[in-house]
């Protein structure tokens, strides 16, 4: 099924977060990786790319997100529980990590 989600391209993708204060946040997929089960997201608000210098790429901070929903019409960012963030950012570490030995 073409709803089904697949996270074979997620680096061109792009999502749009509402905060607390109901504004919204236009954020680049960075990438979407597994841990314990769970997808996780990481992404970048996209004014935080524009204004970073390709060499300063590694001083942006990537936003963490658990993965909900079994489609993409479904598809929801959830907060991580505390008592796990460390160990899903360890995770996306090692995930980005691999991915610079690839390239």
């Amino acid at each position: 099924m073409a709803d089904e989600l697949d996270w074979n391209d997620v680096e061109s993708m792009t999502v749009t977060l509402t905060l607390e204060d109901n504004s919204e946040l236009d954020c680049e997929v960075i990438t979407v990786f597994d841990y314990e089960g769970q997808n996780y997201i990481a992404v970048v608000p996209t004014e935080e790319l524009e204004a970073a210098d390709e060499d300063d790429e590694e001083g942006v901070s990537a936003m963490l997100y658990r993965l909900g929903g079994a489609n993409w019409d479904e598809m929801e960012l959830l907060n991580i529980d505390d008592a796990i963030y460390e160990k899903v950012a360890e995770r996306f570490e090692e995930v980005m990590a691999e991915d610079e030995d690839e390239e």
